[in-house]
């Protein structure tokens, strides 16, 4: 009977440590995966940036060439004129705005 209480007690608490543990996953790969393609626009962004500081006429040059050239882990990626990047995540397909903020010639 002892043998058997311990491990109803041990199932119950692997139970309760799978109910915790595999939510929390899920979260993690969702989080690792949007770092990841945010990591592979960031080439993108630092043209962008550039481009703002220097001329920022030459964003229109930038903006088309911008999805002629296709990135890991995204299936929609827009540069607007005023130098706004909007892409979509392929795996989870959440769409992220970046909107550049100049502030005394500096890019944020």
């Amino acid at each position: 009977m002892r043998c058997f209480v311990l491990g109803v007690v041990g199932f119950i608490c692997a139970g309760v440590l799978a109910a915790i543990v595999i939510p929390s996953y899920g979260d993690f790969t969702s989080r690792a995966s949007l770092s990841e393609t945010m990591v592979a626009t960031r080439p993108l962004r630092e043209k962008v940036a550039e481009a703002l500081s220097k001329d920022p006429k030459a964003l229109a040059s930038l903006s088309s060439s911008a999805t002629k050239e296709p990135i890991a882990g995204v299936n929609f990626l827009k540069v607007a004129a005023d130098g706004t990047i909007a892409f979509r995540s392929a795996k989870h397909g959440q769409l992220i705005i970046f909107e550049p903020v100049v502030r005394n010639g500096t890019v944020t």
